[in-house]
């Protein structure tokens, strides 16, 4: 369906409370990339928030449906599962409503040649292994964003460059 015509309910629980997990999946060649062990971190996902059931692999002919109706060979799919939509309460619905799954298809769009020849530059940080492998869209920001920024000391204009990395090492 065009993304002009989906509609998710204001009672959905990941509008409301951030109720919900998410997975970004590349395709190149119109083959997803790692699809098994993308739908696994998925699930993983899903059962870390007590998801009652097997969502994620209920997922897989979906996705690839979307892959072919797509026009382009490389995309990026977005999946986005939350909770479903119930009455507005702290209180996990009981018993659980279906879930609300959104996919969407977008085209993978390279990266700038600066980047592919220099890198990006990656500021090094104590993380919890657990938090990272949960996609939970709460928390997502705060866990992957760099404290300072991207201002690790070794870049220039956030692109870590050969002069800088040399800079570094000496």
């Amino acid at each position: 369906m065009p993304i002009g015509d989906a509609k998710i309910s204001v009672l959905d629980r990941g509008f409301i409370f951030g109720d919900g997990v998410y997975e970004v999946i590349p395709v190149y060649s119109r083959k997803a990339f790692r699809l098994a062990e993308h739908l696994r971190r998925l699930q993983h996902s899903l059962d870390a928030s007590g998801w009652p059931t097997r969502t994620a692999e209920a997922n897989g002919g979906i996705i690839n449906e979307l892959i072919a109706r797509h026009s382009g060979e490389d995309q990026y799919l977005y999946l986005h599962i939350t909770r479903g939509v119930a009455k507005r309460d702290h209180a996990f619905p009981n018993p659980p409503v279906p879930p609300t799954v959104f996919i969407m298809s977008n085209p993978l769009s390279v990266p700038p040649a600066v980047l592919l020849q220099s890198g990006v530059c990656a500021s090094p940080r104590r993380t919890n292994a657990a938090a990272l492998r949960h996609q939970g869209h709460r928390a997502a920001a705060q866990r992957i964003a760099a404290p300072d920024g991207g201002r690790c000391g070794l870049c220039r204009d956030h692109i870590d460059t050969p002069e800088s990395a040399t800079r570094a090492r000496s």
